[in-house]
């Protein structure tokens, strides 16, 4: 699956591998676009916002939301499921959980095939 697709569609399913890479690269890409604001000059004391950090923290969380979708995918759960998570304070402690340390569901499901199933056979050469 390509990076865009990964990060603009909400079709499909990633496993927790991916989830996990997501987050580790927004945290790297936020800090070196925060230190390219700061070196040149473009960084706004007060909002502690430059021209590539801001951008950066209006897409973060549009991808951020996508790629939880996808993550909920593979656990078989829709979106309707994280909207849950979002407004009831304990359950969204569950979501986060189930998110970021379970395993996918087994073989297919409903939103596609099993993302680790397709690396498997990929490298098999199948």
């Amino acid at each position: 699956m390509s990076l865009a697709k990964v990060l603009f569609s909400t079709q499909g399913r990633i496993p927790r591998s991916t989830f996990w890479y997501y987050f580790l690269g927004y945290w790297v890409v936020s800090i070196i676009a925060t230190f390219i604001d700061i070196v040149f000059g473009i960084i706004d004391r007060s909002s502690g916002l430059g021209l590539f950090s801001g951008i950066l923290s209006f897409i973060g969380p549009i991808t951020g939301i996508i790629v939880a979708v996808k993550r909920g995918h593979d656990r078989n759960h829709s979106t309707k499921w994280l909207l849950l998570g979002s407004v009831i304070p304990i359950f969204n402690i569950w979501v986060i959980i189930e998110l970021a340390f379970l395993k996918g569901t087994e073989g297919d499901n409903d939103y596609g095939l099993n993302p680790l199933r397709k690396r498997v056979l990929s490298s098999a050469g199948v």
